[in-house]
């Protein structure tokens, strides 16, 4: 089956997937980043120096990068997206493009989330720019990225979940699209843990369905891994799962968030709650509603405003003891423009530039 038959044969997932290799291949309009996206405005110095930064007041726009705190150098990392392979670092007040000696290869789709134990932000899989899967393992350590060479590791993968488990200090990865493009296989669901220098298969008695684009975030106030919806064959889910170490175990709460796919779920370390917001539903949909879940039930936050759609990015940022969600919109099949929102406990507000 080749890639463009994706969107027959899993028709409710890819609706609301907008990958631009796979518009491509589907003879879709593929987004036109240089086109549309806002420029991004330079500080008066010139651009910096191989391990330095350069001030701006955006990131650029750009699909399905990746996002994670690095507890350790207090700062919000964003990699890659639309292809790209850069990195940009968010203080808490404006965002920073960092300039590594060496980068990833560019990519869209990865995985990424820090790894508390070795101080170190980890990068894997995603697909570049021909729409190839990758299985490659990156390591952030602050100034630059070094390749990973595990003796194991998962197969090439795009849309998998990744977040790090403090209770067990492993980071935790589950499902993805790891069906190469000739491939009919559905999404996976295999459980892979990552100690720091190996990644391991892990054999469970349950799971949630085989998907991608699940919510997971490790919630601290009840020492479990937390997943949300995600989409299998069926379609945008609402089901709420716990990993505890060895094994997955469905939660049944009287109240539960629309069913949605590409949601972020963050943990707020200031309030003790796990945080979901945005996301898309099967129509597909862009929502942008926001969630908290108190380890028993889910309970909808009113906010005047709020960030929201597919392409939606969010991380506890610790030392300012907020939610950072990074939020690129896409008229009109275009890359538009990005936005900085922060969430402090009670309510959404746009980050000024």
């Amino acid at each position: 089956m080749k890639l463009c038959s994706r969107g027959q044969s899993l028709a409710l997932l890819l609706a609301i997937c907008c990958l631009p290799c796979w518009l491509a291949a589907c003879g879709q309009e593929t987004p036109n980043l240089a086109a549309s996206a806002k420029p991004t405005t330079q500080a008066t110095t010139s651009p910096a120096a191989t391990g330095t930064v350069e001030h701006t007041q955006i990131a650029p726009a750009r699909l399905e990068g990746t996002l994670a705190y690095d507890a350790r150098r207090s700062v919000t990392v964003l990699f890659g997206g639309s292809d790209r392979n850069d990195t940009w670092l968010w203080d808490g007040h404006t965002w920073q493009q960092a300039h590594p000696a060496t980068n990833p290869p560019g990519r869209t789709e990865a995985s990424m989330a820090y790894d508390a134990v070795h101080g170190q932000i980890v990068l894997f899989g995603g697909v570049d720019a021909r729409g190839a899967l990758l299985g490659d393992t990156w390591i952030w350590n602050g100034t630059t990225w070094q390749q990973a060479h595990p003796d194991n590791a998962p197969s090439a993968r795009a849309l998998a979940s990744m977040t790090y488990d403090a209770a067990h200090q492993r980071i935790l990865l589950f499902g993805g699209e790891a069906a190469s493009t000739d491939s009919a296989s559905p999404p996976s669901n295999e459980t892979w843990t990552w100690d720091g220098s190996n990644w391991q298969q892990l054999a469970t008695m349950q799971s949630p369905p085989a998907q991608v684009r699940a919510s997971m975030a490790y919630d601290a106030a009840q020492h479990y891994v937390l997943l949300f919806g995600g989409n299998p064959l069926s379609g945008a889910s609402n089901e709420t799962w716990t990993w505890d170490g060895s094994n997955w175990q469905q939660l049944h709460p009287q109240t539960v968030p629309p069913a949605r796919s590409g949601a972020a779920l963050v943990y707020d370390e200031a309030h003790h709650q796990t945080v979901l917001f945005a996301g898309a539903s099967s129509a597909p949909t862009d929502l942008n509603d926001t969630w908290t879940w108190n380890g028993t039930n889910w309970t909808q936050r009113i906010s005047a405003q709020a960030p929201g759609g597919l392409y939606t990015l969010g991380a506890y940022q610790s030392n300012q003891q907020e939610i950072v969600a990074y939020v690129v919109h896409t008229p009109n099949k275009t890359i538009g423009n990005s936005q900085t929102w922060l969430w402090n406990g009670y309510s959404w507000h746009l980050s000024s530039p």
